[in-house]
């Protein structure tokens, strides 16, 4: 490849959330010797976490890192273009729930069986042969289905970024997984259960099971979030974290209906609470954290 200086340039994007993206230029040459200049656009981020200069010096290490080792297209690996070009294209975009995720699903399933064939010989077959591994080793329909998105994911970068002529896994299907095992605890367990628990416990178990709510979103919750007959969700907590107005999805911050016997409940633990102000937390931890879910069912299941 042909080493030039180049700083690139940045644009702001965006009508509602502004952000700014990078564009810069490698070049390649192909299998004739011919060079070729190829151009990448890359996010940056935010426009308000990150001033324009921030976001000039983000893009000049990520041309640094693009440029400096960059191998022949007929050598680029997935492995090489899912470290090099992807992740720092999309893990801006991501939650860091969502970035846990996806980078222990390229870490510890997709990376390690086809990290290291070429791109341009990378085919359908092998990535449905790769998925179809998964199922037969008892992996669950959500790892499996997660590995596909990923993989097609990837392959489209590299083919809008011309390094491929189209995306092998564009048609992959999912193969038949084993069913996952469910309990269900009958009714009067339920009620013993519920009963067993001291007043937070019981009123957390019962958001969870009456309003369908995840766990993130439960010790996310404010006294705010509490209007009457029902819950909005105005965050969601992560690792101890609270993410102000984060949700998993926008149809997560529709209105969450409570149904009438939660009623008394919430109203005696706000006064257990003392009453507190709207931007306090619900359920906080000793520390005036979010609660981990983890910890939180250890602690209910030990008592």
């Amino acid at each position: 490849m042909r080493t030039r200086h180049q700083d690139g340039w940045v644009e702001e994007r965006g009508s509602r959330h502004k952000r700014w993206y990078g564009h810069y230029y490698v070049y390649v040459t192909d299998e004739s010797g011919k060079e070729i200049r190829r151009h990448i656009g890359v996010q940056l981020g935010e426009k308000a976490k990150l001033r324009k200069w921030e976001a000039e010096g983000k893009l000049r290490k990520i041309i640094a890192s693009a440029t400096k080792a960059q191998p022949k297209p007929n050598s680029l690996t997935l492995d090489w273009f899912t470290r090099e070009r992807f992740l720092p294209m999309r893990q801006a975009q991501w939650a860091p729930s969502t970035r846990e995720t996806n980078l222990y699903t390229l870490e510890h399933h997709i990376l390690p069986k086809l990290g290291d064939k070429a791109l341009c010989e990378l085919e359908k077959f092998h990535c449905q042969v790769f998925l179809n591994g998964l199922a037969e080793k008892g992996f669950s329909f959500t790892v499996v289905d997660h590995c596909r998105t990923m993989l097609k994911a990837i392959l489209e970068e590299a083919a809008d970024a011309e390094l491929i002529g189209k995306n092998p896994a564009r048609k992959l299907v999912n193969p038949e997984t084993k069913e996952p095992e469910k309990h269900v605890l009958q009714k009067a367990d339920s009620r013993l259960l519920l009963d067993s628990l001291p007043l937070r416990d019981r009123l957390i178990a019962m958001i969870a099971a009456f309003c369908a709510m995840r766990p993130g979103e439960i010790f996310g919750l404010r006294w705010s979030s509490w209007s009457g007959d029902h819950f909005h969700i105005e965050g969601t907590a992560w690792r101890g974290t609270l993410r102000p107005g984060k949700a998993k999805t926008k149809g997560s911050k529709a209105p969450v209906a409570v149904p009438d016997v939660l009623m008394p409940l919430l109203k005696t633990w706000r006064n257990e609470c003392q009453n507190p102000p709207g931007d306090a937390l619900m359920f906080p931890s000793e520390k005036g954290t979010p609660m981990r879910p983890e910890n939180w069912l250890r602690g209910a299941s030990n008592r």
